[in-house]
């Protein structure tokens, strides 16, 4: 009988290390999302950008940073004087008496769907 709970604590913490790795091992994919609000209309888009093998969450992570700096940098090139440009972390915001713009992107595992959120 005293042999029981030890094999079935092991069972169990085999079972949590195979799920956690399983995680790690995932796909990995880096979606893109643009709302911008005019004074009369908005517009709110999801882009899939790229795709990643398993263990690729830090080459998506990587890419976020190019990206954030990538529209940063576009922004500030067609940038009025009335506009503000502000990055915080993956969101790249735009604004000025006539419109804001936000850009932000994200790695998930390829199981999440982040447009799910949206129709809720």
């Amino acid at each position: 009988m005293r042999l029981r709970r030890p094999v079935t604590l092991a069972a169990l913490f085999m079972t949590l290390a195979f799920a956690s790795k399983t995680h790690a091992e995932c796909a990995w994919v880096l979606w893109g999302e643009r709302t911008t609000w005019f004074t009369t209309t908005t517009s709110h888009t999801w882009t899939l950008i790229d795709t990643y093998d398993a263990g690729g969450e830090l080459q998506c992570k990587g890419d976020v940073r190019n990206k954030v700096q990538d529209v940063a940098r576009v922004f500030t090139k067609t940038r009025r004087e009335d506009e503000e440009i502000t990055i915080e972390g993956n969101v790249v915001t735009l604004n000025s008496p006539m419109k804001s713009e936000i850009v932000r992107y994200l790695c998930v595992p390829d199981s999440v769907d982040p447009r799910a959120k949206d129709s809720q």
